[in-house]
């Protein structure tokens, strides 16, 4: 019997948000992506008990289509576009969170994070990521 060896992350391993974790922690998905969005966006797009509606979502990079709800379909077009989207008062897991969030959850490194997120370095990033999951990001598979 092969025994299987779990790779330790490093600053090269990318990380993406677990749509899976938010349920089975007892959390809503909904009310952090709200919690991200611009404060005119988060007046505007209330949350309700109801269904979000779903939307197309044109990737400008890739060209490629896909549904989103429309809370995240408005933080890719709009807040994320803001230049205080993530600022230098944003505590750092929520700087991640959004900055994954912003790449329509594109799997990236520390790496990658740190340069997008221009603050602190790719170890304490690593850090972060690998201790208590924070927003259900998780090595990406």
């Amino acid at each position: 019997m092969m025994s299987r060896r779990v790779r330790r992350p490093t600053v090269e391993t990318k990380f993406s948000i677990d749509a899976e974790w938010w349920p089975h922690v007892g959390r809503d998905f909904r009310v952090y992506l709200h919690g991200a969005l611009c404060p005119a966006c988060q007046e505007e797009l209330a949350l309700t008990d109801g269904k979000l509606e779903t939307v197309d979502h044109v990737d400008s990079q890739t060209g490629e289509v896909r549904h989103l709800n429309e809370l995240w379909a408005r933080l890719l077009s709009h807040c994320s576009q803001q230049p205080e989207y993530v600022g230098s008062t944003t505590p750092l897991t929520a700087a991640v969170f959004r900055t994954l969030l912003a790449s329509g959850n594109r799997p990236m490194t520390p790496k990658e994070l740190q340069r997008r997120i221009g603050k602190s370095n790719p170890q304490t990033i690593l850090r972060l990521l690998t201790g208590r999951p924070h927003y259900g990001i998780v090595p990406a598979e």
